[in-house]
């Protein structure tokens, strides 16, 4: 591999990894807007997007630890799987693509879903 591409590639790697962060702050923010404690099992859902499936893909384990989320749903819009409109919801740009995030207190316990 050219060091070229290795840059480029360690380039690409230290952007997901921002926006894993990014992400973080925002689902952190939101709960905060909401009373939610630090400490209380959440459910999210985030719109199934390129940049969130690769999120998804490298990251999944650490934006669950790091936001106590139990249920972690990626939202197909497309394909008929709406954002629940009666959660608190924020928006953002994950470099050129819409990100919407939905939360609520977590009423399953350590239950898992991967996709919608």
């Amino acid at each position: 591999m050219s060091t070229e591409a290795r840059n480029t590639a360690s380039e690409a790697e230290a952007n997901l990894k921002g926006y894993a962060d990014e992400l973080v702050q925002h689902i952190q923010t939101l709960r905060r807007e909401q009373g939610i404690a630090d400490g209380q099992p959440i459910e999210a859902y985030v719109t199934n997007t390129e940049i969130v499936r690769s999120l998804m893909k490298q990251y999944r384990s650490y934006i669950e630890e790091k936001t106590n989320i139990v249920d972690l749903v990626q939202v197909n819009d497309d394909a008929g799987n709406p954002m629940p409109e009666q959660l608190p919801q924020t928006e953002y740009n994950v470099g050129d693509q819409a990100v919407t995030i939905a939360i609520s207190e977590s009423k399953n316990g350590n239950v898992k879903r991967v996709q919608a």
